[in-house]
């Protein structure tokens, strides 16, 4: 019997030295992000009033007819990065006889119409148009005109507010 009870000692002390006895490594690390809403930056017309400006009214020939048109910038300063898309609703009060067109209170028998240079209209109250954002600098080159809405055309100066309500995504 003393040579199994060597042989298991034995077995029992080299299971022993051959097991793992069980390391331990703790590891520590910190985690870290940015949350921020997406912005982007515009400008009409430098800042300044759109002047569609000064015309006979003899160049009015019927309902339809228009002025030669003032083209106009939003530009972009720029969006970060998050931004895939930029949409414009554009709003103002609509011409009583065209409701496609803008009040001009102070000249009767005219509204303003306006456009992209895509030929996208942007009425009064109308559908959103969007774009793709673009790099500050750039533009989204816009054109606007009086159209003659009656079958008269009063004389006098004349202007509309007009408000683009930007979002972004």
């Amino acid at each position: 019997m003393s040579l199994q009870r060597n042989i298991t000692t034995t077995l029992i002390i080299a299971g022993l030295l051959i097991s793992d006895t069980g390391h331990t490594q703790t590891l520590n690390f910190n985690l870290r992000g940015d949350y921020y809403r997406p912005t982007c930056v515009f400008e009409v017309n430098n800042g300044r009033d759109v002047n569609i400006g000064t015309h006979d009214a003899n160049i009015f020939t019927g309902v339809g007819s228009a002025s030669p048109w003032e083209a106009f910038d939003i530009t972009s300063g720029g969006c970060s990065g998050s931004v895939t898309r930029v949409h414009m609703r554009w709003s103002g009060t609509p011409n009583p006889d065209n409701n496609t067109l803008y009040a001009v209170p102070g000249v009767t028998g005219v509204g303003i119409q306006i456009q992209s240079f895509d030929n996208y209209a942007a009425g009064p109250n109308r559908n959103v148009v969007s774009w793709a954002p673009r790099a500050a600098g750039a533009a989204y080159s816009h054109k606007a005109r009086f159209v003659q809405t009656l079958a008269t055309v009063g004389t006098g100066t004349g202007s509309a507010t007009v408000t683009i309500n930007i979002t972004y995504n």
